[in-house]
């Protein structure tokens, strides 16, 4: 095998590598925020849950008293923008409770959802969540203007085990970009290595493969110089025996007279 099939051979390898790290690193992030959804469930009541259906309850102590379990919740955690809760009504998303009434992260600076205020967005994996009542993590984070986050909606049930909503965790998806950019740093780093490698390696072969060729060619040379002069010490000889049959006829000759 050449060493340019040999190097296409490693970088093909390390593509794959790479492409399955990326996979497994997102897969991991959410499993991770599939968790946290799931975790946070048994911290909503449920009674005081269904009581919420009014904007003017938004910062009653009703209201209050919800959010504090997962509030408190969401201020252990890192990498956390929301929790909050959402029911469907008449085909729209309305959230219920929000951590963000009393823990904020830093640099959030927007205005807290009320009490049944609706969701003005299009994420298709919140709708299908509520519509299908089960456990949905969007496939890739989503890319905003100011954050990057990957989302996780766990279903909500009553006491008779009937579904009434869903929590809902945002995950602050920066981390995974970094590593996603370290990662392609190293495999940058890999696959030049590899091409350095691969041209080191074809130097010393191309090195090797011409001191071979001089060494064939001084031995081609030699060889022909050997066979000139054998065939030079051939011609001497046969000039010299001629001169020798000569010599030798002269004589003979010289003596019959």
């Amino acid at each position: 095998m050449s060493f340019v099939g040999l190097f296409g051979f490693a970088s093909l390898g390390v593509s794959y590598l790479y492409h399955r790290a990326k996979v497994e690193l997102l897969e991991a992030l959410r499993t991770e925020v599939a968790q946290l959804a799931r975790a946070a469930v048994p911290l909503v009541d449920i009674d005081l849950h269904q009581q919420l259906r009014s904007p003017e309850q938004t910062g009653s102590a009703e209201h209050l008293q919800a959010i504090r379990p997962l509030a408190d919740f969401h201020r252990a955690l890192e990498d956390v923008y929301y929790v909050y809760t959402a029911i469907l009504i008449g085909g729209e998303i309305h959230f219920v409770l929000g951590t963000d009434h009393l823990y904020r992260v830093s640099g959030d600076d927007e205005l807290p959802d009320p009490v049944m205020g609706r969701y003005p967005g299009s994420d298709s994996w919140f709708m299908q969540a509520l519509r299908e009542q089960r456990l949905v993590v969007q496939p890739a984070p989503v890319q905003e203007a100011k954050r990057a986050y990957l989302s996780a909606f766990a279903p909500l049930h009553d006491r008779q085990g009937g579904f009434i909503g869903v929590v809902g965790v945002d995950m602050d998806a920066a981390s995974l970009n970094r590593r996603l950019v370290d990662m392609r740093h190293t495999y940058w780093s890999a696959e030049a290595s590899l091409l350095l490698l691969a041209l080191l390696a074809a130097g010393i072969v191309w090195r090797i493969s011409l001191r071979h060729a001089r060494a064939e060619a001084a031995e081609h040379a030699a060889l022909l110089r050997a066979e000139a002069e054998a065939a030079s010490a051939n011609q001497f000889a046969l000039e010299a025996s001629a001169a020798s049959r000569a010599k030798s006829e002269f004589l003979a000759m010289m003596s019959h007279e």
